[in-house]
C-alpha cells in the first residue's frame, strides 16, 4: 500500500512544517512535526512564522496576475509581504 501524502512529509521526509491552504475557503493551517507527529498550530493571524529560517508565511489580499484574491506569501520579520517577481 502506498503511504498518503501527509504520511510521505511526516514519516519518511519529516519535514519540519507541513503547510495546507484551501484557496476556495479561504483555509490555512498548518503543523509542526513534534516527536513522530505533526501538530495543528494555532494561526489567528493566517500567519506563520517559521523562527529557524527567519521567515513567515501568510494570507495576503490582493491582486496577482491579473487575479483579485487571497494567497499565500511570505513576509519578513517585520511583517512586510516580500515582493514577487
Amino acid at each position: 500500500m502506498r503511504p498518503t501524502k501527509w504520511e510521505v512529509y511526516e514519516r519518511i521526509l519529516r519535514a519540519p512544517y507541513y503547510v495546507v491552504y484551501d484557496r476556495y475557503v479561504n483555509e490555512f493551517r498548518a503543523f509542526k512535526l513534534e516527536g513522530l507527529r505533526y501538530r495543528e498550530l494555532s494561526l489567528p493571524d493566517a500567519k506563520l512564522w517559521i523562527d529557524e529560517v527567519q521567515i513567515g508565511l501568510g494570507v495576503w489580499q490582493g491582486r496577482y496576475e491579473a487575479t483579485e484574491g487571497k494567497w499565500l506569501r511570505w513576509y519578513d520579520s517585520e511583517q512586510s509581504w516580500i515582493l514577487t517577481a
